[in-house]
């Protein structure tokens, strides 16, 4: 796990040849609770404890998303527990509700006229539909002790909308749209507990004469393998001469012999920060 603070050390130490490109990469971030702290020399288990709402179909299917995200968590750091965990997280879906209403409006509408080769203008009717879709939900992590030791929430709406000349709008899927709004407040929520992946995006800056080594780190960095790229990135540095105008940190010329190397460096992100 780890950010990609790669790029802007490149940007200095280099001897950047202008701004290039952008870059993404996927990023493992740890989760905001450290259940393997809290557990010590125990199994760092997580159970699905109560979850409560006014749409019982919805809350199943949330507890159901955190169940299987716990245990399928990246990193092998915490384990689901049908029985009580060293941490527990529990749950409301506060909101879940689909609307839809149609208005039609009376307007002015042209088609192509063949015989006299012009467009010929007549009164028509449109038909807009309009679906809203709102799901807001939280959840707590609570200890042993019962004690709530970290929350989080999520609220989200999705609007979408159709419109016809004529005729009918077609028909929106409010189901879909309200599955996808719990997938990712299940994800939000899990990640108060599990790791989990975000994507970084960082500038790129060209690297002169040793640009091929950081396009090949480069490659290394978009898959997410920091050490690999890490090794690439150090090889194109000790290529290059040092670059007089970057005095802080002093980059190094391997053919001068200096000392005074600038650090590269990947590490874990701070829990629950995003990148």
């Amino acid at each position: 796990m780890g950010s990609g603070r790669v790029l802007p050390f490149c940007s200095r130490a280099i001897g950047a040849a202008g701004c290039g490109e952008t870059v993404s990469f996927s990023v493992l971030r740890a989760a905001k609770v450290n259940v393997k702290g809290i557990a010590g020399s125990k199994d760092a288990t997580v159970s699905v404890g109560e979850w409560g709402g006014g749409d019982h179909a919805a809350v199943q299917d949330v507890k159901q998303r955190m169940t299987e995200l716990i245990t399928n968590a990246e990193g092998g750091v915490v384990k689901y527990t049908t029985a009580q965990g060293v941490v527990r997280v529990d749950g409301t879906v506060a909101q879940h509700d689909y609307k839809e209403n149609v208005e039609s409006s009376q307007s002015t509408c042209s088609r192509y006229n063949s015989t006299t080769r012009k467009s010929d203008s007549y009164s028509c009717t449109v038909r807009k539909r309009t679906g809203t879709a709102h799901v807001r939900m939280s959840a707590n992590v609570v200890d042993a002790t019962g004690k709530v030791i970290a929350s989080e929430s999520f609220s989200d709406k999705v609007v979408r909308g159709t419109q016809a000349t004529d005729g009918d709008p077609e028909a929106i899927d409010g189901q879909e749209i309200l599955s996808g709004l719990r997938a990712a407040g299940a994800a939000k929520l899990a990640a108060l507990v599990i790791p989990h992946r975000v994507m970084v995006t960082k500038q790129w800056f060209k690297c002169g004469d040793a640009n091929e080594d950081c396009k090949a780190g480069l490659v290394h960095l978009r898959q997410g393998n920091f050490g690999p790229a890490k090794d690439q990135f150090t090889k194109a540095i000790d290529a290059l001469p040092c670059a007089p105008r970057w005095s802080d940190p002093p980059c190094i010329d391997t053919r001068q012999n200096r000392d005074h190397r600038p650090r590269w460096s990947v590490q874990p992100a701070a829990p629950g920060r995003h990148g």
